[in-house]
């Protein structure tokens, strides 16, 4: 999977003489449509995404772990993985293939994990990999690894 260039453009359009309104995407999207309030503004320029836009946006960091809230403990050292980020969420695996998803997986953390006092997050070389080759340009966020992961993918690019 890699980024796309098609462009959802979710607008709204009256139909049923003007009484009702739906949100229709040139990607074939139409939602049902709703009674026209009084009053309500103006529904042709609507902001919202169109729930079909897989478009990947930007990377975000993942930390695997083990144990509870309070008692995480990180299952592959410090490292710092990352996952496609879409209007819809983190679809797929981590870049470098783990299945988060899989019976029996570690439990992850999207954007979050283990952090604190002398704790070195190490950036996945893999995921760093595939983000260079797939995703350039795109930015990382993240609360957790977020610099590190940055950082490993600057200098590389430098």
């Amino acid at each position: 999977m890699t980024a796309e260039t098609f462009t959802h453009n979710l607008t709204s359009e009256y139909v049923d003489n003007n009484t009702r309104v739906r949100r229709v995407c040139p990607c074939g999207y139409e939602s049902q449509p709703w009674t026209v309030v009084p009053g309500h503004p103006n529904l042709i320029s609507d902001p919202n995404a169109c729930p079909n836009d897989d478009t990947i946006r930007s990377l975000v960091t993942l930390q695997f772990a083990s144990g509870g809230l309070v008692d995480a403990k990180p299952v592959d050292g410090w490292a710092v993985h990352l996952v496609r980020g879409a209007y819809r969420g983190t679809p797929g695996p981590t870049l470098c293939g783990i299945d988060r998803f899989a019976p029996g997986s570690a439990g992850w953390s999207v954007g979050g994990g283990v952090s604190g006092p002398g704790i070195t997050h190490t950036p996945c070389v893999g995921c760093a990999d595939v983000a260079r080759r797939d995703f350039p340009g795109l930015p990382v966020v993240g609360s957790v690894g977020r610099r590190e992961m940055a950082a490993a993918l600057a200098a590389v690019n430098a």
